[in-house]
């Protein structure tokens, strides 16, 4: 029994390693494209910016890589030692210098991403058709890619700072014949990323307690996450999760 347990700990290590992996390879094959593909739109569209698209571009490259490449190393770190815990320190000043940074650069660079590729590839398929070719109608192109990148630029923060200081509740019915007639009118209030930390506290977790038991459902679930990093957050997440009330109880998924 023990050899089989050591051996399928270290299958799953492989695993996670493996994953690991492919995600630091997906986002620097997104970074080098999404930073090649810019800093083409700017020396067509803005040809003075070129001497500063070079250092542009690493920054971004940093800033783009910063979180894969330190999640894999605290990976790597806690598969040699076995820590107690491993993790990103519980630091202000490493959210704002890096988490922050790269969440605002990954998610404004993918979506941007999302909308461009599709505008090069109809540019590419029309081309090949003597539609829209030429160095006026490639002009326009790179012009509409830098308007959706800075339309993100400056969409990404904005949802991110509202987001991050509302709750946001949504009402669902849900219908079958297959379900009792018992369960006719049965409220469900799923709970999901309570995330407790340094940045909600008791008072912002309080208003999501509340805001569940006004609804006076039958059945509380919590998805997951009550806490984002720290264990010492467990007993703020603990503390208020324990006002959940509900006629068949309070349910939280456990890992």
């Amino acid at each position: 029994r023990p050899s089989r347990l050591r051996l399928r700990l270290r299958c799953r290590d492989v695993m996670w390693l493996a994953i690991l992996f492919l995600g630091l390879a997906f986002f620097a094959a997104h970074a080098l494209y999404f930073s090649a593909r810019l800093k083409r739109a700017l020396t067509l569209v803005f040809p003075r910016t070129q001497p500063w698209l070079r250092p542009l571009r690493a920054a971004y490259l940093v800033v783009g890589l910063s979180v894969p490449v330190f999640f894999l190393g605290y990976t790597v770190y806690a598969l040699v030692a076995r820590p107690e815990t491993i993790g990103p320190p519980d630091s202000r000043i490493y959210d704002y210098l890096v988490e922050i940074p790269f969440w605002l650069v990954a998610i404004t660079s993918i979506q941007t991403s999302l909308i461009i590729i599709p505008i090069d590839l109809v540019h590419l398929a029309l081309a090949r058709f003597g539609i829209a070719a030429g160095q006026r109608w490639a002009w326009r192109r790179n012009a509409l890619v830098l308007g959706v990148a800075a339309g993100f630029a400056v969409y990404v923060p904005v949802r991110m700072a509202i987001d991050g200081t509302r709750l946001d509740v949504r009402v669902h019915d849900y219908s079958s014949a297959e379900l009792p007639a018992a369960l006719d009118g049965f409220e469900i209030a799923l709970i999901a990323d309570m995330q407790a930390d340094q940045y909600t506290g008791p008072e912002r977790l309080s208003q999501l307690v509340d805001a569940a038991n006004q609804a006076r459902p039958d059945l509380v679930l919590i998805a997951g996450d009550m806490i984002t990093r720290p264990p010492r957050y467990i007993e703020i997440a603990a503390e208020q999760a324990a006002r959940l009330k509900a006629p068949h109880g309070v349910l939280a998924r456990s890992e």
